[in-house]
């Protein structure tokens, strides 16, 4: 069995595999990784569109997302609306502005999933899929 800080040895691999090809990305169009995963964040999850939804489903401190957030919008790249029953909502929307960004972050996290997958059966990258499934639920209902 693992240990655990075999775990947490392949969690920061890991982690920095998806920093190099991310950052290659944010370095050709100017930009910090964080407004990278913001955008590739709000256009792959559509139901997720407010600054509070970055914060709690990608575990990022507020004061990041807050700040790109402000300079994504500043660049053009989001756009905000307020929410029609309670005004201090904001929902973000990308804008077509981002759509370049947008797709070569796509390849770099196909070139990522490409990385970690090879040699692995499908079959195999399956059970990988439900078991870190469970293991973020088991982390999210540790800090409820």
């Amino acid at each position: 069995m693992l240990s655990s800080s075999d775990i947490l040895k392949n969690g920061q691999q890991l982690d920095k595999l998806y920093t190099k090809v991310i950052s290659q990305v944010s370095a050709k169009f100017g930009m910090s990784k964080i407004e990278v995963d913001i955008l590739l964040f709000l256009y792959n999850h559509p139901d997720y569109d407010t600054a509070r939804d970055i914060v709690e489903v990608r575990c990022i401190a507020k004061s990041y997302v807050s700040k790109a957030v402000d300079l994504l919008m500043q660049k053009g790249y989001l756009t905000s609306m307020e929410d029609k029953k309670d005004r201090r909502i904001l929902h973000l929307s990308v804008q077509a502005s981002a759509d370049n960004i947008i797709r070569e972050a796509k390849e770099a996290q196909e070139l990522f999933m490409s990385i970690i997958g090879k040699g692995i059966p499908e079959e195999d990258q399956e059970v990988l899929e439900r078991i870190l499934s469970r293991v973020s639920e088991n982390i999210r209902q540790a800090f409820l």
